[in-house]
């Protein structure tokens, strides 16, 4: 054959064949997707110093000190402070006093 040949082919398939070959194709190809953790869930969002403070109604140096105790965790990202929101639920879930 001839590289400039082209050869065309012909499938014939029901209405019905088709939504579903067209189904599967679009299932395979989120799947990957499917099976990451979505933003919003607990164990992915991280919240700045900021934020944690007003969730707790507490004082930024206030926070910093229970940081700095090591009842709070968190992780310094150049001069951001971020502590992730189930680190901050466990904390706040502790028999430790917030203060």
């Amino acid at each position: 054959m001839d590289a400039n040949t082209q050869t065309t082919i012909m499938v014939v398939v029901e209405v019905n064949q088709l939504k579903q070959l067209i189904t599967d194709a679009v299932q395979e190809a989120l799947s990957p997707m499917s099976k990451q953790p979505s933003p919003s869930a607990p164990s992915d969002r991280v919240l700045s110093l900021d934020q944690v403070r007003v969730r707790l109604g507490l004082s930024a140096p206030s926070v910093r000190k229970a940081i700095l105790s090591g009842r709070l965790k968190a992780t310094r990202v150049g001069r951001r402070i971020l502590i992730a929101e189930l680190d901050l639920k466990q904390f706040m879930s502790g028999d430790d006093q917030l203060l």
